[in-house]
């Protein structure tokens, strides 16, 4: 589980393979800890960021996807923190549009809305959303390099 954790910030992982509700609990307790929601604007997307080299800053847009409404901000830092999942990238397997079968990424994953029982279940790959999804499912597993 170190994989979820920061260095400063090692945790005690209740199991060898965390839930996402585990994950989940650990970051919003360090949020609070050091009292980082006040700084988080969440249902929030940023479909622009634009360096002004006179001005020195960033100017960036922001939109509310529950509201459609956009907004604009300036900051002289952006750090991007999106992840490599935050668009899936899915495997290009010779014949998988023709599974008929249920198809998903595990970054789009709702084990509340997915009935696995008596189902025989492949993941393909194995990065750290195989690592929270393969101790709960009995399943197949196979690497794929994504080309």
């Amino acid at each position: 589980m170190a994989f979820y954790s920061l260095s400063t910030e090692l945790r005690d992982w209740p199991r060898s393979h965390g839930t996402s509700a585990d994950i989940r609990n650990y970051w919003q307790q360090l949020a609070r800890k050091h009292n980082i929601y006040p700084h988080i604007q969440f249902n929030t997307k940023v479909t622009s960021a634009v360096w002004d080299n006179l001005e020195k800053i960033y100017h960036i847009t922001l939109e509310d996807v529950n509201k459609d409404e956009k907004r604009t901000h300036k900051a002289e830092i952006l750090v991007s923190a999106i992840g490599v999942l935050a668009v899936p990238r899915y495997p290009n397997i010779p014949g998988i549009g023709n599974f008929r079968g249920e198809t998903w990424h595990s970054a789009r994953w709702n084990p509340k809305n997915v009935d696995m029982r008596n189902k025989k279940v492949a993941v393909i790959g194995n990065g750290p959303s195989a690592y929270v999804l393969n101790p709960h499912i009995l399943l197949t597993l196979f690497g794929s390099d994504f080309t």
